[in-house]
């Protein structure tokens, strides 16, 4: 995780890591309702995933491209 404070976008997102426990684990138990509804969209991602090339505005044009809004 910290390795992605170098991308422009990590400096507008929320980063959390829960020692020793999984992704789902801490969705399960933080990410209320009331919480994620402000929100469009909330990435969940292992820490192995590989970013170089990742754009968030592509990812959210193929999103909509595709028809996977919520």
């Amino acid at each position: 995780m910290s390795e992605w404070i170098e991308f422009e976008w990590s400096k507008r997102a929320i980063h959390v890591s829960a020692h020793k426990q999984s992704k789902w684990w801490y969705a399960k138990r933080f990410l209320h309702p009331d919480i994620v509804a402000p929100y469009d969209y909330i990435f969940i991602w292992d820490e192995d995933l590989g970013l170089d090339d990742f754009d968030a505005e592509t990812m959210m044009q193929v999103i909509f491209k595709l028809n996977l809004k919520r």
